[in-house]
């Protein structure tokens, strides 16, 4: 239920929420991560917007993305190379396949770590 304010607001309409233990720290992390200055402004732009605008990312993390990015510029020209191989006629091992699958796992775990 929304409760009115007697103020001048250009929002004057009040709600109150529980969230448990895990809400809470999702919702201070995504605070945290992006310029929204109060948690209003978080829960706004995810319900009006669809998306978090302004997310920032810290500085120690640049380094991390920036390594990601090599990682995945990488398993790109490998994809590439396996694919003139299988164009050509080539062999191509299950080996190399399923090195290529776990490198893609490493790095969507260092992108959730990340987030």
């Amino acid at each position: 239920m929304a409760y009115e304010t007697n103020d001048n607001r250009t929002r004057n309409k009040k709600i109150s929420i529980f969230l448990n233990d895990k809400e809470l720290i999702k919702l201070q992390h995504l605070k945290e991560k992006t310029a929204s200055k109060t948690y209003s402004q978080v829960i706004r732009d995810l319900l009006i917007k669809g998306k978090i605008e302004n997310f920032e990312v810290k500085k120690e993390n640049l380094d991390n993305i920036r390594n990601l990015t090599q990682e995945i510029n990488a398993i790109g020209k490998n994809i590439n190379q396996i694919s003139r191989m299988v164009n050509s006629g080539q062999p191509v091992f299950q080996s190399d396949i399923d090195y290529m699958k776990k490198e893609i796992e490493n790095i969507k775990l260092k992108v959730m770590d990340l987030l």
